[in-house]
């Protein structure tokens, strides 16, 4: 397994094409929750579970039966799911005990990554809080372990360190077979939900982003820790070295929904890419009215159904509303109304946010799709021009952490991205507005 994390380091390397005197630092991020079990001399246990691993669904149906979901939110003003390494070793104890009795270390992507490339087995806050910490002291909460009967393996769980302990030198073998400096500094930076608001704001407060990649990530930025309500919907999160926080509703799945649908029903438009923001492509959807005329489409392709804002792991994508009257055009328009409309419902459950609306990932290179998150939510939308927003926030985030610039404020200043800006339409806004009412009546029937 240091093999591969080595190849992908050098995969890296080779495409930055950089002189070695060039390289002041390594940042690493990674997607958020799952569970990687290692052994104490680096290799992996089993199969590692990712955050788009359903099997412990009925293990949150049960905590939310008898309530103990809702004790778990009042520590981490996080809704449980089965994409929780929580609910994932819950899982594994009662399916692979085995498998755990062999770990040394239980990682979340990005620390396993870290301690491959360094030998440093931590973790640091971000991953961790939405999982494990108490939201108001930051720090491993027990009573949450032995709520959720986990708290043997506690001993585990990687010593959780602060920003500025968690950076070490990058492993000399790796350094010296890359050809770059020794003692280079790797940064253990954010999970990608955190970078790529960084990304896109520098860690600013009232900033709202969502993220358009596999998963659908809506968040928006607060100074202060919010309250917890009688009910928690998506999650919250800690920036390290920033003394903020991100409210976040996580859909399981959002770019997936129109990448597959556009190779089904458009193999003949080739494009190196995907199809995501091809002109050619667009421009016909574009032609299509508001509602497809008819067409309706619910966005829960992944096998294991919904997780945000409601946990429906029994939901599956469908089309309604279909007739001969209707072509390939109206399917993929309504795919992709239905994955705005899925990340603008999200929205009802965040706090307010000070405009425009950013919007990265690979679906950000669609103005189509930007257009309509413009005109569903009536608001400014700022669309940038980034494929690698969480790595770009994670270099914001290692340049401010070791000083290279002054502050995350700093970094963002100079390293953001080129952006698109889109406008709210008034007309199509109404439209949406029916469209919405109906698109959370079929939702609501899933329940």
């Amino acid at each position: 397994m240091q093999q591969a994390a080595f190849a992908c380091l050098a995969e890296c390397v080779q495409t930055a094409e950089l002189p070695p005197q060039a390289y002041r630092a390594l940042a690493l991020t990674a997607q958020g929750d799952g569970t990687r079990l290692v052994r104490t001399d680096g290799s992996p246990v089993r199969p590692a579970l990712i955050w788009q691993d359903g099997r412990a669904a009925p293990i949150i149906r049960r905590w939310q039966a008898d309530g103990r979901a809702a004790q778990a939110a009042r520590y981490t003003g996080t809704a449980l799911s089965a994409s929780h390494q929580s609910a994932q070793l819950a899982w594994l104890l009662e399916n692979d005990p085995s498998a755990l009795e062999e770990t040394w270390r239980i990682f979340f992507a990005k620390d396993w990554l870290f301690f491959q490339l360094t030998g440093e087995a931590i973790a640091e806050q971000s991953d961790a809080s939405h999982t494990y910490l108490n939201l108001q002291t930051r720090q491993l909460e027990p009573r949450l372990l032995d709520l959720l009967e986990i708290s043997a393996l506690a001993e585990k769980l990687p010593p959780l360190r602060l920003p500025h302990e968690c950076i070490a030198p990058l492993r000399a073998d790796h350094a010296a077979a890359l050809g770059l400096p020794a003692d280079l500094p790797v940064v253990l930076a954010p999970f990608d939900v955190i970078a790529e608001l960084i990304s896109v704001s520098g860690g600013a407060p009232n900033v709202a982003c969502s993220v358009f990649g596999t998963a659908g990530i809506h968040q928006v930025s607060c100074a202060e820790p919010p309250g917890i309500g009688a009910e928690i919907v998506g999650g919250t999160t800690y920036i390290p070295a920033q003394d903020g926080y991100i409210r976040f509703v996580p859909t399981m799945l959002a770019t997936p929904n129109i990448e597959y649908w556009a190779r089904l029903l458009y193999a003949d438009i080739a494009q190196p890419h995907g199809l995501i923001g091809a002109p050619t492509l667009e421009a016909q959807l574009a032609q299509v009215p508001i509602g497809a005329q008819g067409v309706l489409y619910l966005p829960f392709l992944a096998p294991s159904g919904e997780r945000a804002p409601h946990f429906l792991p029994e939901a599956r994508a469908q089309f309604t509303g279909i007739s001969l009257l209707h072509g390939r055009a109206h399917l993929l328009r309504a795919v992709y109304e239905g994955v705005a409309l899925a990340a603008a419902r999200c929205f009802a459950f965040l706090p307010e946010f000070a405009p425009p609306l950013r919007l990265t990932g690979g679906g950000a290179r669609s103005p189509l799709l930007a257009q309509m998150m413009a005109d569903i939510l009536n608001v400014d939308v700022v669309a940038h021009d980034s494929l690698s927003g969480a790595l770009r926030g994670a270099a914001m985030y290692a340049a401010a952490l070791l000083g290279i610039y002054a502050d995350l404020a700093a970094a963002f200043s100079a390293m953001q991205a080129p952006c698109q800006a889109f406008t709210p339409n008034a007309a199509a806004h109404a439209a949406y507005r029916q469209l919405a009412e109906r698109y959370q009546q079929q939702v609501a029937a899933l329940a």
